[in-house]
């Protein structure tokens, strides 16, 4: 990683000690269990409290496609990412001209510079960046519709093998291709996480899909103290993450860190949770998944499923613990 200047303070780390710096942070990113007094280091270290997070090795690779507007390997490690396909420009590769699909995925996969740091929720993922949503060199979006969000579900599982999707979208009127493809990834074993929205203040009725369909967890935010994010839409949560004034990757040239807002960034937690239990359980099902939420979530409304917050907040702890129970009910290994 090229020497950069520091953002705090005003010093410049360059050579020798830019170099020992680098390799102090990646070293940091590879302990083996990460402990709560430990995050004190990190961005946003009330982030991995409050999910309950203990970075576990020796988990098998998982794939996980990310359907979104691409990944810049200028900021995530492009050995964990794989080039995928861009549904918007024919042709084109998935290096990200937006920021959103980076901003997730450094969640996923955890990012650093010189300074500061972001963990990785799940170093065993590996992303495939699948563009439904980009920008012409002048600026100007362009979205592949409908079509590439469905198109992208179906290579997700049939082309690349992934066993997670990750869909930073939505649409407010059902549809009938959109559900067919949530309906295969369901049948083939693949675990479909999906933002909820974000216009809660100026429509509160309205409702997202495909995180409204019922084999699709829906994710909404929460704050750091553990409130819904007001922005956060209150149909169709299944449960809820940290998405309000957190830090992620930014493509900018001037900043490798920005803070953000919005249900997208929510549902990359429980991407990762998900494939963190892949690598360790490859059997589990999606219907087993969701069950695991409905029970080892932190409830944080009234006693229950509430329309706010779902079934609480996702923990990591509680999700490996509560499986793992589930498996000695069931006399069976998996």
């Amino acid at each position: 990683m090229p020497a950069m200047t520091r953002r705090k303070g005003g010093i410049e780390l360059r050579g020798m000690k830019a170099r020992l710096s680098v390799v102090l942070m990646v070293a940091a990113l590879l302990i083996s269990v990460i402990s709560v007094t430990a995050y004190g280091a990190a961005l946003d270290g009330w982030m991995y409290e409050m999910i309950g997070f203990a970075e576990k090795t020796g988990l098998a690779e998982v794939r996980v496609a990310l359907i979104d507007t691409g990944v810049s390997t200028k900021r995530i490690n492009a050995q964990q990412i794989e080039p995928g396909t861009n549904y918007v420009f024919e042709g084109a590769d998935t290096e990200d001209l937006n920021g959103h699909g980076t901003r997730v995925a450094s969640l996923i996969l955890g990012c650093a510079d010189e300074e500061d740091f972001l963990y990785p929720l799940a170093a065993n993922a590996r992303l495939i960046p699948l563009v439904y949503h980009s920008r012409y060199a002048s600026g100007v979006p362009k979205s592949g519709g409908i079509e590439a969000i469905c198109m992208a579900i179906y290579d997700a599982v049939d082309l690349y093998g992934c066993k997670v999707i990750n869909i930073s979208s939505g649409i407010m009127i059902p549809d009938d291709r959109l559900e067919a493809a949530v309906k295969y990834a369901e049948e083939n074993n693949v675990i479909v996480v999906s933002a909820v929205g974000n216009d809660n203040i100026r429509d509160p009725e309205r409702q997202f899909y495909p995180a409204a369909y019922d084999t699709v967890v829906g994710v909404g935010a929460v704050n750091s103290a553990l409130e819904p994010s007001a922005f956060s839409q209150r149909n169709g949560v299944t449960v809820c993450a940290p998405g309000e004034n957190i830090t992620a990757a930014s493509i900018k040239n001037s900043r490798v860190f920005e803070t953000v807002s919005g249900t997208s960034y929510a549902t990359a937690f429980v991407t990762a949770l998900a494939a963190s239990m892949l690598g360790e359980y490859p059997d589990m099902t999606p219907l087993e998944f969701r069950e695991i939420l409905e029970n080892s979530c932190r409830d944080i409304g009234p006693p229950g499923y509430d329309a706010d917050s779902g079934y609480g907040v996702v923990n990591f702890q509680n999700a490996f613990d509560y499986y793992e129970e589930m498996i000695k009910k069931q006399g069976t290994v998996k």
